[in-house]
């Protein structure tokens, strides 16, 4: 049993599939505008971001969700600064992305939505450039 929005991240070939389309924009982006680190939240983001991270050369950035009980009292853990790409399944009110953003801070220069939801490819989420996959 698992929830519908971790699919591609648990199911291999859908993982693979996503990681793949992760690694080509990222890449893109890292051209047009290089970054750092890769920042992730939640079971979903700590499946697929450190991979690509990894894949990338890049730093991660992991931020934990308020609330959750773990075996640090750091709400972000890092090890990186500077310049950095989110990464998450997808967006439904934007409480993720704006804890992402307001516990990291400035620096984010794109946002990459790896679960297949109908929409827009391209746009914005609050002025920061963000890419989804179809």
């Amino acid at each position: 049993m698992r929830a519908y929005y971790l699919k591609e991240a648990m199911d291999r070939e859908d993982r693979k599939q996503a990681l793949r389309w992760l690694g080509q924009v990222m890449r893109e982006i890292d051209k047009e505008t290089p970054f750092d680190a890769v920042a992730v939240t939640g079971l979903s983001g700590l499946l697929m971001g450190p991979v690509v991270a990894d894949r990338l050369g890049k730093g991660i950035i992991v931020v934990r969700k308020e609330g959750e009980k773990n075996h640090s009292g750091y709400a972000i853990e890092s090890s990186v600064s500077g310049k950095y790409v989110i990464v998450d399944d997808f967006i439904s009110t934007g409480a993720t992305i704006r804890r992402i953003v307001d516990n990291v801070g400035e620096g984010c220069v794109g946002i990459c939505l790896y679960a297949k939801r109908r929409g827009v490819e391209f746009g914005h989420w609050n002025g920061i450039p963000m890419r989804r996959r179809q």
